[in-house]
């Protein structure tokens, strides 16, 4: 990602894409049949990190603090959140987009 103008955090860009595909594997249609993930580092060195996939269903994030300590799932948006990104998704066909947008190491927006 450095080498594609991306400069901003690493282990954050990981942590997004993992989260994001983990929900929509667990989530989204089940079945997998559509999925599709891309990474793309824009000109201001930040970093856009979007999931397709076939299902419908509208992402909901938990309430800070509504999710207990022993559930196993439930934080993936805020944790994206917590990491800087700006959450954003759309429908799409049959399906939707969700969309994450990682700032530059500048804070870019």
């Amino acid at each position: 990602l450095p080498r594609l103008g991306f400069n901003g955090d690493l282990e954050a860009a990981r942590t997004i894409a993992s989260e994001l595909m983990t929900s929509a594997v667990l989530h989204g249609a089940g079945d997998g049949s559509y999925l599709v993930l891309r990474l793309a580092p824009r000109a201001d060195g930040a970093l856009v990190v979007e999931v397709v996939d076939n299902s419908p269903a509208t992402p909901r994030p938990a309430a800070v603090g509504g999710v207990g300590r022993e559930a196993e799932s439930g934080r993936g948006l805020l944790l994206v959140a917590a990491l800087g990104a700006r959450v954003t998704w759309a429908a799409v066909g049959d399906g939707k987009t969700v969309r994450a947008l990682l700032p530059s190491a500048e804070g870019t927006r």
